[in-house]
């Protein structure tokens, strides 16, 4: 989570695997990113995410207990200090090979990349 950019960027990571304890991390993970202009100031974002688990078909009790979860909480926690080792400050960030790609790139881009790969290129991050 971008913590120092979106006030509720923690708890919508934890929502999201809140709803991975249900089987549903990915559809909570496209309605967060569908509907954040909604909800990233909002105060009360708890409420929005728990409407989003209902819509989803989760068990909303589950779903809240899971938010406040030492468990969902650590591996968020775990997620993001992995993201400051790996040197990433934003979304998307993109690796490839073990070597981070800047800016994100176009799809052709992407083609180039991968071509260089897998044509040995030392490093296939670089066009």
């Amino acid at each position: 989570p971008l913590r120092q950019i979106h006030q509720n960027a923690d708890l919508a990571a934890r929502a999201a695997e809140a709803a991975g304890a249900q089987g549903k991390f990915w559809e909570m993970h496209d309605m967060l990113y569908k509907n954040q202009s909604e909800w990233e100031k909002l105060p009360g974002a708890r409420n929005a995410f728990v409407a989003y688990a209902v819509s989803l078909g989760l068990d909303a009790t589950k779903f809240e207990t899971g938010l406040d979860s030492k468990e969902v909480r650590a591996a968020v926690e775990e997620d993001f200090q992995s993201g400051l080792r790996a040197k990433v400050n934003g979304t998307p960030t993109f690796f490839l090979n073990g070597v981070q790609i800047n800016p994100s790139p176009s799809i052709n881009d992407f083609r180039k990349y991968i071509q260089g790969a897998l044509n040995g290129a030392p490093n296939s991050a670089t066009l």
